[in-house]
């Protein structure tokens, strides 16, 4: 997925749940750690053209911490977040 390359990503969640089907869900992997993705994406202008900053100050990756609520203020309910893994890139991606 590529959420994180949305200019105001709480503009954009607002905009995919009017594209649910009543009772959909979303279905989202998102990476959280910019230096995973730097040396692939770093380049890129998306990768810095967030106008959130006070969301995203660093970078266009949201922390894993802030989705969660952040979905929720969008209007998602229920909202579940996985991605416990142990490997050498647990936290990168959830």
């Amino acid at each position: 997925h590529s959420l994180h390359t949305a200019p105001d990503l709480a503009e954009a969640l607002r905009n995919v749940a009017t594209l649910l089907a009543p009772g959909g869900h979303l279905l989202a992997t998102e990476a959280h750690d910019p230096q995973l993705l730097l040396p692939y994406f770093g380049f890129l202008d998306s990768f810095y053209g967030n106008t959130d900053t006070e969301l995203r100050p660093r970078s266009a990756l949201l922390s894993r911490g802030a989705w969660p609520d952040l979905l929720r203020d969008c209007g998602y309910d229920d909202v579940l977040q996985t991605g416990h893994d142990t490997g050498p890139a647990s936290g990168g991606f959830s």
